[in-house]
């Protein structure tokens, strides 16, 4: 009955049985235990009851890095799961089944259990999945969790003591997956999976600092140091004329800068008993000068000017001096003449502060003879000269000896009605004939048949605190063999050395790291102060009623904003304030600096008109109530302070989404540290009422002025 059973549990639907058969069947049962006897050694029973055999091969739950050998991942419900699939089937030599086809023993059905035991994938011992196409994920892959795998020998066997589980949390990739994933190449760029395209990835590459390739001038320039070292007159006797020493002691300067130190020994070792002419006959190189605001540039051109032009005979204009603006034009004015009086020397203003008739007078003398000029040393500005050029009469440039350029920067981005070019050709050509003859064209090769002919030297020199080291626009200057001369700040290394007292000569600054750099006087302290856009005119009071701030100067991007700020300062009152900007007269702004210079005034509220250049005594405090969008205005506006050594503290009041582009602009200038001004709110508070007050009174105000009434506030 039993071997009926079998057979038709067979299947064998044969109506003889063979004598034999029943031995057949027998001996098929006693090979099927042996096997699941021997399969039974094989297999390991973990906590969960769970192994996966794959190809053959079971694989056990491992903790210990140095097991995994030949890994086979379970699968992980994650979006990882794709990026990682392809290195586990080319490891495992097998597909690895998609998220669909994971199955978990302890959540199926019973039906589905059956048919998977009927298929065979599922063993009698419900321990195991056998058919490789089939990947478990156990309960705890519900909870972010995954089970690694490893394989393990046909002969080995363990029990549950020996084998631990290792969670891994499904965010982050294991050891395992980090170390296979730098292992394996990863395509870059477009590529094709299967059917699909995937535009792929690219790997992260450091970013290589790029080094301009500039002209040797602006690869090795001249150092000049930003220290506060001053250098003894009394070491330039013999080299500078007696006059000027003398001149010197009646202004009570007694030292000279360092960019005065660097710069006039140059100069001065190139003048010739014939001013005409450069050292032994040679045309003199241009000089470009690059130094923080207030270190001295306006007397480092001055003296040389002045002392090559004292044994002059005939008065013709031999030095023009070119700036961008009236106010400063009229500054390096009163400079000329402090130092030119009483040594015969005529100094002219080309500004537009008189009339051009005026200035036509003062300019040139007619005679029997001809035009005569009057002036040795002309001071102007753009505009007024090319109008004196086209329209005076006997205004000759022919004897141009210097041609200096203040804030050259300035000058290179802003070129009205292109004065360079009309300069220069009223300069670098032939001027008389017969023995008269004087070639002034742009220096040639020397030649025997050129050295017949006078040649009189004719030199640039380019003074800016924020001089650009863009060579197209310094190509427009047409500069003959250029020297630079730039200030460097102070090297990590070489501060280090000094804090430490030793010195090492073998640190030394990299050539074409510090060309362009902008730098600050030594003696400036910088702050910034973080408040929103409504809070600024309070952070100003702050400034002045709680921390005593005097002599202040504060810059605004726009004539409307300095106006506004004026009058809500006005209106709060405690300080006397004034506003400096384009929209006054030239008489109205002088007044305002002598008397801000006095102490008159304790408050300057001015636009970029005083920016550039000027040399405003008496400035403690600077302000910039507005943010620049430029590291050139910001160093002009900062360097109104904390110049000739004497100490300044510049404070920018900045929105919270200008604190990052803020310390983006000052890492131009080399800055890397950044101080804030805290300001406690309880601070604030007596400062309210008074600006409320204000603020309701300003709207009234500024309506009567559009109406053009003047109230008394």
């Amino acid at each position: 009955m039993a071997l009926f059973d079998i057979r038709r549990f067979k299947g064998d639907d044969i109506d003889e049985i063979p004598e034999d058969q029943p031995n057949i069947i027998l001996q098929k049962l006693k090979e099927n235990v042996r096997k699941r006897k021997s399969e039974k050694l094989n297999k390991l029973i973990v906590k969960d009851g769970l192994a996966i055999e794959v190809n053959g091969k079971v694989l056990k739950k491992v903790k210990r890095k140095k097991d995994l050998d030949h890994t086979q991942e379970s699968h992980v419900k994650s979006k990882k799961h794709k990026k990682y699939k392809e290195i586990v089937e080319k490891e495992s030599k097998s597909p690895i089944p998609d998220v669909d086809d994971t199955i978990n023993l302890k959540t199926i059905s019973k039906k589905k259990k059956k048919k998977l035991k009927e298929s065979g994938h599922v063993d009698s011992s419900k321990s195991v999945i056998k058919n490789k196409n089939v990947n478990i994920t156990n309960d705890k892959s519900k909870k972010g969790e995954s089970v690694e795998l490893c394989e393990v020998d046909d002969h080995f066997s363990a029990t549950n003591e020996d084998c631990s589980i290792k969670e891994v949390n499904n965010d982050e990739p294991s050891e395992y997956e980090r170390e296979n994933v730098s292992k394996t190449v990863i395509k870059e760029g477009p590529h094709t999976v299967g059917n699909f395209t995937v535009l792929g990835d690219y790997k992260v590459k450091k970013q290589v600092k790029v080094k301009h390739i500039l002209p040797d001038w602006l690869e090795e320039p001249g150092i000049i140091s930003n220290s506060l070292t001053q250098t003894p007159v009394e070491q330039f006797v013999g080299l500078l004329d007696e006059t000027l020493i003398n001149k010197l002691q009646e202004n009570n300067i007694t030292h000279f800068f360092p960019v005065q130190t660097q710069i006039l020994p140059l100069l001065l070792n190139q003048i010739t008993d014939n001013n005409c002419y450069g050292k032994d006959g040679y045309q003199p190189s241009d000089i470009c000068v690059s130094a923080p605001t207030g270190s001295g540039k306006t007397l480092a051109f001055a003296l040389p000017v002045i002392q090559t032009l004292l044994n002059r005979v005939v008065c013709r204009v031999r030095a023009l001096i070119v700036l961008p603006v009236r106010d400063l034009a009229l500054q390096v004015y009163k400079v000329f003449q402090t130092y030119c009086k009483g040594t015969g020397l005529r100094v002219i203003l080309l500004a537009g502060q008189t009339s051009l008739a005026e200035e036509q007078e003062s300019l040139v003398i007619e005679r029997l003879n001809g035009c005569c000029s009057l002036a040795d040393i002309v001071v102007a500005t753009p505009g007024r000269l090319v109008d004196h050029i086209n329209k005076t009469a006997g205004f000759d440039l022919s004897h141009l000896r210097f041609l200096v350029i203040d804030e050259a920067d300035r000058m290179m981005e802003d070129i009205k009605q292109d004065w360079l070019t009309q300069v220069e050709n009223s300069v670098l050509k032939l001027h008389g004939s017969g023995w008269n003859l004087v070639d002034r064209r742009p220096p040639i090769p020397l030649t025997v048949h050129n050295c017949s002919t006078i040649r009189i030297a004719f030199q640039k020199l380019l003074f800016s605190a924020t001089l650009s080291q863009d060579p197209e626009k310094l190509q427009q200057l047409n500069l003959f063999q250029p020297q630079l001369f730039t200030t460097i700040l102070e090297s990590k290394s070489k501060a280090t050395e000094n804090l430490n007292g030793t010195e090492n000569t073998e640190s030394q600054e990299e050539r074409g790291d510090f060309v362009g750099k902008y730098t600050t006087p030594a003696s400036l302290q910088e702050r910034h102060i973080e408040c929103q856009a409504f809070q600024k005119p309070l952070m100003v009071l702050h400034c002045i009623h709680n921390l005593n701030y005097r002599q202040i100067l504060c810059f605004t991007n726009s004539v409307e904003s300095t106006h506004r700020l004026f009058l809500l300062i006005k209106l709060c009152g405690g300080i006397k304030v004034r506003e400096f900007s384009s929209a006054l007269t030239g008489t109205v702004r002088q007044k305002i600096l002598n008397d801000f210079a006095s102490g008159d005034i304790n408050m300057t509220i001015c636009s970029d008109a005083m920016a550039r250049g000027m040399d405003i005594n008496n400035v403690e405090y600077v302000i910039l109530y507005d943010r620049p969008s430029h590291i050139q205005t910001y160093i002009h506006r900062v360097g109104r302070t904390a110049r000739a050594g004497k100490p300044g503290t510049a404070v920018t009041i900045l929105e919270q989404r200008e604190v990052c582009t803020y310390k983006t602009m000052l890492k131009e200038a080399g800055k890397e540290r950044f101080k804030k001004l805290k300001i406690k709110p309880n601070k604030l508070i007596s400062l309210k009422p008074m600006y409320d007050e204000a603020l309701e009174k300003l709207p009234a105000i500024i309506k009567a002025e559009k109406q053009g009434k003047k109230e008394d506030y």
